[in-house]
C-alpha cells in the first residue's frame, strides 16, 4: 500500500502529488581480453523511496512530489547509461554501472590481478567490485545489495555483488512486465556480474552473477586439447544488472552486456492523471497505480 515512510515535507520541491519511485541506471558491462578472463561488470545505482533499503546499504528516500500541469521526462539507461526523473523541481539520477576491470560507477566494476578491490561505487546507490589475488584472478562487479567477492571466495572467481528487494510492483505484474529478477513473491533488482576465468591459467570455475539479474562468468579451458567452454551471460533486462566477465569478445564466448536500467513510478490510483508517453506497463494493486517504464518516455501530472 502508498504511504510508508512519508515525511511531512516530500523530496523534490513543492507540495504536490506524493510519488514513491525506483530509478535503476544500466548495468555495467564485463570484460576479457583474447587470452585470459575479465572482471564482472557493476549493476546500475539504484535508488528508490519504497521499502526500508536504498542501494548501497542505505536507508530508503523519502518520496518525491509531481505537480499539477507538470511534465516529468523519464529516462532508462541502457549499458552504463544513467536513468532519471527530470521536471519541475524534481530530479532524480542514478549512475551507470561500472565497467569491468575497475570501472566506478553506480556499482563498481570487479577487477584483475592482485590488488583483491574493484572499482567503487557511488554513495546510497550501490556497492564496489571484487578483485583478484594473483595474475589471471578477477573479481564480481558490486551490487546494490553488496560487494563484489574477490577470487577465490567460494574456490571460484569472484561472484557478483547482490542485488536488493524492491517490491514497489507485485512479483506476478514484475513477471508479466518482464523487470528485475522475480523469486517466489519478492522481486530483486541490480545484481553484479560474475568474474570470468581462464582455465588454462588458473584451474578454477567463473564466478556466479548475483541475484537481482547479474550475469554469470565465462569459463573457457583449451587444456592444450580439449576446449571446454561455458559462455558468460549479460545483465537481465530491465534490471540494471551487470554483465559477466569472459574470455575473448562476441560469438561464441556469450553475453557480458550490462541489463538495460527501468524507472516505476507508485502513486494512489486518485492522484494518477493517465497522460503518459512512451508506451510504460500501467497496473492497479490495491489503492494505488503503478507506472512501469522500460524506455523513455514522460509523464504529466
Amino acid at each position: 500500500m502508498f504511504g510508508q515512510n512519508i515525511p511531512l515535507g516530500f523530496a523534490g520541491g513543492a507540495a504536490g502529488v506524493a510519488v514513491n519511485f525506483l530509478v535503476i541506471a544500466g548495468g555495467g558491462n564485463g570484460f576479457g581480453s583474447a587470452s585470459s578472463g575479465g572482471g564482472g561488470g557493476g549493476a546500475g545505482g539504484l535508488r528508490t523511496s519504497y521499502g526500508s533499503t536504498s542501494g548501497g546499504g542505505t536507508s530508503n528516500e523519502a518520496p518525491t512530489s509531481f505537480v499539477s500541469g507538470q511534465q516529468y521526462t523519464i529516462t532508462i539507461g541502457a549499458q552504463r547509461n544513467a536513468s532519471s526523473i527530470v521536471g519541475g523541481a524534481v530530479s532524480i539520477s542514478s549512475v551507470g554501472g561500472g565497467s569491468s576491470n575497475g570501472g566506478v560507477g553506480g556499482s563498481g566494476g570487479g577487477t584483475i590481478g592482485s590488488s583483491g578491490i574493484g572499482g567503487a561505487g557511488t554513495a546510497g546507490q550501490g556497492f564496489r567490485g571484487g578483485g583478484g589475488t594473483a595474475n589471471y584472478t578477477y573479481g564480481g562487479g558490486g551490487g546494490a545489495g553488496g560487494i563484489g567477492l574477490s577470487y577465490p571466495a567460494n574456490n571460484r572467481m569472484g561472484d557478483g555483488g547482490p542485488g536488493i528487494i524492491v517490491n514497489v510492483l507485485n512479483s506476478s505484474n514484475a513477471t508479466t512486465s518482464g523487470i528485475g529478477d522475480v523469486h517466489s513473491t519478492n522481486t530483486y533488482y541490480a545484481g553484479g556480474g560474475g568474474g570470468g576465468v581462464y582455465g588454462y591459467m588458473v584451474n578454477a570455475p567463473a564466478g556466479l552473477g548475483g541475484i537481482g539479474g547479474g550475469g554469470r562468468g565465462y569459463y573457457y579451458n583449451d587444456g592444450g586439447v580439449n576446449i571446454i567452454a561455458v559462455p558468460s551471460a549479460g545483465g537481465k533486462v530491465n534490471s540494471g544488472s551487470g554483465g559477466g566477465g569472459h574470455h575473448g569478445g562476441g560469438a561464441p564466448y556469450g553475453n557480458n552486456n550490462g541489463g538495460s536500467g527501468v524507472v516505476i513510478l507508485r502513486m494512489l490510483t486518485t492522484d494518477y492523471s493517465g497522460t503518459t508517453t512512451g508506451s510504460p506497463d500501467v497496473y492497479v494493486e490495491g489503492s494505488d497505480t503503478v507506472v512501469v517504464f522500460k524506455g523513455s518516455g514522460t509523464y504529466t501530472q
